[in-house]
């Protein structure tokens, strides 16, 4: 029994055409209320998510598909590394970076504002990826591990100044799995979980800004108009579904101020407001079967930085999505993960599409399936 070349491609396309037409439907769906408030913002968030990111995504997807031969990413990995390291560090320079939520981690270039730390997240991945095909003996050794691990000690340096420990929690599991791909031992994967663990709760000790969501997780009902309104509402908006949800544009949350950031982060809130249980449970399938193909996509690439790219990014789109369904069901602390194809932000999804084509041009590419 064989495997088509070019089935995964098709499979793994598919899945992504269905979770950007749910993304696109529900992002338009969500921002009703924006539209209540404000249309020409509404106008202006539909052109970037659909125009920009969509519309855009769908072209650059396609064009690496066609014309970009993943070596070039190995050749230039560490150039794309040290650039988006760069990148990153430019929200630090007044004028360039600005500050939302209390957080500086966004870079304004007047026409279009985008946060650096997706390319960074792919960056690190190449990094990786060029690091252990190269040094792939050295792994298993303490010392070829922490050099290994050495490549994230500045893009993490650069996330806490910002903060943004959500993406540095995504960037060190990220490591720590592609590390497991390529068969670190148990102890060097405890090991070093174990530091992260302990580095992250000395972190949480002296930053309000995480303490105060691990008490918003904890104890909802301290603040219910203040620092809990966001997860409360959330809890209500998905409680009013119920099985098979009240319809279509027919949420009640995303109007006013009942659901905060409706659009983006809250964005599953109003999807299972709307397609209730059942919808719900068939969206996180798709996210599902998307990592399955993507996993089995990496298991016949051609060559190992092929394979080392493919875990590294769809882990990364398939474990931000699930953190984010997680976080406004309210089963973990909220936290900053969008939902991928769904959450509001043009440049975010160009670069999840810019991930997606790098999958799928390995995925065309794969080799038969031994008997």
């Amino acid at each position: 029994m064989t495997q088509k070349k070019g089935k995964l491609y098709t499979i793994l396309l598919w899945i992504t055409f269905a979770l950007l037409i749910i993304g696109a439907v529900m992002y338009v769906s969500a921002s009703l209320g924006m539209f209540a408030r404000d249309p020409h913002r509404f106008t202006m968030g539909i052109v970037k998510h659909l125009g920009l990111g969509a519309v855009g995504g769908l072209a650059l997807m396609f064009f690496i598909v066609r014309y970009i031969p993943t070596r070039l990413f190995y050749r230039y990995a560490y150039v794309f590394y040290g650039l988006s390291i760069l990148l990153t560090a430019l929200v630090f320079i007044p004028g360039i970076g600005f500050a939302h939520g209390g957080a500086k981690r966004w870079i304004s270039l007047g026409f279009i504002s985008f946060q650096p730390v997706e390319f960074l997240k792919i960056g690190v991945i190449f990094a990786l990826a060029h690091w252990l095909v190269r040094y792939r003996e050295k792994i298993r050794t303490w010392k070829g591990f922490l050099i290994y691990l050495s490549h994230i000690l500045i893009p993490v340096v650069l996330l806490v100044k910002q903060p943004d420990t959500s993406s540095i929690i995504l960037i060190f599991v990220t490591a720590l799995v592609l590390a497991f791909v390529w068969n670190a031992s148990w102890s060097q994967l405890l090991g070093s979980s174990l530091l992260g663990l302990v580095l992250l709760g000395a972190f949480a000790m002296y930053s309000p800004y995480i303490q105060r969501r691990i008490d918003i997780f904890l104890h909802p009902d301290h603040d219910p108009l203040g620092a809990g309104f966001q997860a409360r509402q959330a809890k209500a908006a998905i409680g009013s579904g119920e099985l098979f949800g009240l319809g279509l544009g027919r949420s009640a949350h995303k109007f006013g101020s009942y659901l905060p950031e409706s659009s983006s982060d809250s964005i599953f809130a109003v999807y299972a407001e709307e397609f209730g249980f059942v919808g719900s449970v068939v969206l996180i399938v798709l996210y599902l079967a998307f990592l399955f193909f993507g996993i089995r996509t990496a298991k016949r690439a051609r060559n190992a930085f092929d394979q080392t790219i493919v875990f590294g990014l769809t882990f990364l789109i398939v474990f931000q999505s699930l953190l984010n369904i997680a976080t406004i069901s309210g089963i973990i602390p909220l936290s900053g993960f969008p939902l991928i194809f769904m959450s509001g932000g043009g440049t975010a999804l160009l670069v999840s599409l810019f991930e997606v084509g790098i999958i799928l041009s390995v995925a065309k590419r794969v080799r038969r399936r031994n008997p």
